[in-house]
């Protein structure tokens, strides 16, 4: 079980704080898409945490990945842990709430909120140690495009080449479980042309469509051979079929076809055969990769780490199917994933975190931060 390192008044203490933290931070529209009219600069809820931060007696440094869209990096001291969170959202029909989602609401042991969980709430978090005794050599990354293209992420690596933290921390919502490995992601797109012809004499014409069954029948082939070639953990590859489109009417002879999927690599297979089999796809079509590969996230921290994670949370290192930034991250140091609330939450309606999971988080993350905070001799 997680030990009891905080009193109770430093325990209401800080919960406090984070509440006002996580209620500001909701109030700030953040939404990241691939629509223009969803896709928000980042610049108002970093101005708040970079504030936050300079009062705390942090050094900061802005990240620009594109016009407005900015991240954070600040460190106290010489660092040797980094905590990280992304401050974007997925967009949101604020008619299907019960309550305002860009208003945090309380109730029965539940804050509710666009981003609450997913993960405005880490982010408050992060700003409550911040400012606490256990915010002394401390590094933290705030990242824009989480929840698009990574671009935020993409650039502090950039940012922090040659850095190294001996323990990384992604808190997305893992019901403060740690996770020390994941599958990576791979987006495509397939496109295939034909001939446009009058369905009246549909022998003058050929059918993209038509030619495009193909490929979706060794697509679903493909992710059935994934199924049988699992790695040494006893997992394998998935591949989804996200979207199909082709033609425009019923009496023409439709001349294009577009698919669009997705393959999810576990951290031992070898990714190179996946795309050697997706390379492999029949036809004459293009296929094409919209966005950067986001590789698996493989567990390398030690024993020690391990063994540290396991007795304050009290619970086994685990592996999961989504994806992190870890998988960009991992190259400044071991990662895990680990934070407050459930990803069953994750870009739901009436999105919320249960308050019980936050008041853990505080007492987990106040003694990781202090145990790794020790001299050398000390850590584990």
């Amino acid at each position: 079980m997680t030990e009891n390192n905080l009193d109770e008044k430093q325990e209401e203490r800080l919960l406090a704080t984070w509440c006002d933290h996580v209620t500001r931070l909701v109030a700030i529209p953040s939404t990241s898409a691939d629509t223009k009219e969803h896709d928000l600069s980042t610049l108002n809820v970093i101005a708040y945490i970079e504030a936050v931060l300079i009062k705390a007696g942090f050094s900061t440094e802005r990240l620009e990945a594109r016009p407005g869209h900015v991240s954070l990096y600040a460190f106290k001291g010489e660092p040797v842990i980094l905590l990280s969170g992304h401050v974007d959202t997925v967009p949101c029909n604020a008619d299907a709430w019960q309550s305002e989602p860009f208003t945090l609401t309380l109730r029965e042991g539940r804050a509710y909120g666009l981003g609450a969980c997913d993960m405005k709430g880490f982010i408050a978090l992060m700003l409550t140690l911040a400012a606490s005794t256990a915010g002394d050599n401390l590094a933290l990354l705030f990242t824009s495009d989480e929840e698009t293209d990574m671009a935020g992420a993409l650039k502090a690596v950039e940012h922090l080449k040659g850095r190294r933290f001996s323990l990384i921390v992604i808190g997305e919502p893992t019901g403060n479980v740690p996770v020390t490995a994941h599958k990576g992601w791979m987006y495509r797109e397939y496109r295939t042309q034909g001939k446009a012809a009058h369905s009246s004499h549909p022998e003058l014409g050929e059918s993209a469509i038509e030619k495009g069954l193909t490929v979706l029948n060794a697509l679903y082939a493909l992710r059935d051979r994934f199924k049988v070639q699992s790695d040494v953990r006893g997992q394998y590859p998935t591949l989804n079929v996200g979207r199909v489109t082709g033609g425009d009417a019923a009496n023409r002879v439709p001349d294009t076809f577009t698919v669009i999927f997705d393959v999810r690599p576990t951290p031992y297979v070898d990714v190179a055969k996946v795309k050697e089999a997706l390379s492999a796809l029949p036809g004459d079509g293009v296929l094409h990769a919209p966005f950067a590969d986001i590789a698996p996230l493989k567990d390398t921290l030690s024993p020690a780490l391990h063994a540290l994670l396991e007795r304050l949370t009290g619970t086994p290192c685990q592996s999961v199917a989504y994806c992190t930034e870890g998988s960009l991250l991992q190259s400044l140091g071991p990662c895990v994933i680990l934070g407050p609330g459930s990803i069953a939450q994750a870009h739901q309606v009436d999105e919320w975190i249960e308050i019980s999971g936050v008041r853990r988080a505080l007492h987990i993350f106040t003694e990781l931060l202090r145990t790794l905070n020790r001299p050398n001799g000390d850590r584990p």
